[in-house]
């Protein structure tokens, strides 16, 4: 039987999210918030709607499972310590670096539930933090 040691929500706007591109931050979003993995291949691609809903939900997963991890950004974690990454069957699944790994080793967190679902306005996400 699995422990819940933590859950996590967040819903971002496409609008508010693709301001972002527009003000030209593509190069700060690259660095800070995604990874390579988590990026297209070309940085320079079209920010299409398919794209910027993919973008914002995990931005979404990163916000929460910083929240249930029970930390923020800039409280030790930061954004690129949480990958988010397509698995196999089609949905995407957490991987944990640098801090946010030592912080859910710390925890006793072993095993990550994340569910994403985007619409015309908005990205949501929840992240559930288990124990096994």
């Amino acid at each position: 039987m699995s422990d819940i040691l933590g859950l996590g929500i967040d819903v971002v706007s496409l609008a508010r999210f693709s301001r972002l591109f527009r003000v030209g931050r593509e190069e700060r979003l690259r660095r800070h918030v995604f990874s390579e993995r988590e990026w297209p291949r070309r940085w320079g691609a079209e920010l299409s709607p398919g794209l910027l809903a993919k973008l914002s939900a995990r931005f979404a997963v990163k916000e929460a499972a910083m929240k249930a991890l029970g930390c923020g950004w800039g409280q030790g974690s930061f954004f690129r310590d949480f990958e988010v990454l397509s698995d196999s069957g089609g949905g995407v699944r957490l991987e944990l670096h640098g801090s946010a790994r030592d912080l859910a080793r710390e925890r006793g967190i072993n095993r990550w539930f994340i569910s994403i679902a985007h619409e015309r306005y908005y990205s949501i996400a929840t992240a559930l933090a288990l124990r096994d």
